[in-house]
């Protein structure tokens, strides 16, 4: 994120997830922008809170398990390499 304008946040999976909310979509028929905002900016809050916990997580696992960490990067390095192999066919 080093340099990029907080404005980038707000097209995120935290801005698409909130989107998701039927409460969401239904004050946005309901209402104008700023009562909208009532509704929207809890749920986008919730959210962003909920994505970071789930990170959180990870980190840990990801730090503090070994078994965990040397699966995941095995997975991971091998989707890349299919990618790569992939993309250069």
């Amino acid at each position: 994120m080093h340099g990029a304008s907080p404005y980038a946040l707000t097209e995120t999976p935290h801005h698409e997830a909130a989107l998701d909310e039927s409460a969401v979509a239904d004050a946005a028929d309901a209402n104008g922008e700023e009562d909208f905002g009532l509704v929207f900016d809890t749920a986008f809050e919730d959210k962003v809170y909920e994505i970071a916990e789930s990170r959180t997580e990870f980190l840990r696992m990801f730090s503090d398990n070994d078994g965990f960490r040397e699966e995941f990067v095995r997975k991971a390095r091998g989707r890349a390499y299919r990618r790569l192999r992939r993309d250069a066919a």
